[in-house]
């Protein structure tokens, strides 16, 4: 498994678990489908690549976390930027 591959797959359980494709509704085969022709990827066996992330030693949320800590480090430069202007617009 590769980095791309196990982020798909992390990213589609996430999605799966969460409920917030299709109301929860949707397979988990149609999420990686659109998941790999979104990102021209392909995963052969998504369940295997499933299995080597709970045999992680690092966490089962690598992908995600790598997420989530981009998505935090954008907000908070945002803000900077965003309270320098309103403070100089005061």
């Amino acid at each position: 498994m590769d980095g791309v591959e196990g982020g798909l797959v992390e990213l589609a359980y996430a999605l799966k678990a969460a409920g917030v494709i299709g109301c929860g509704q949707t397979p988990l085969n149609v999420i990686v489908d659109r998941l790999e022709r979104a990102f021209h990827v392909r995963v052969d066996n998504p369940p295997r690549v499933f299995q080597e992330i709970l045999y992680r030693k690092k966490g089962y949320t690598v992908f995600i976390d790598l997420l989530k800590g981009g998505l935090l480090a954008f907000i908070d430069e945002n803000e900077d930027r965003h309270g320098e202007k309103a403070r100089k617009a005061s």
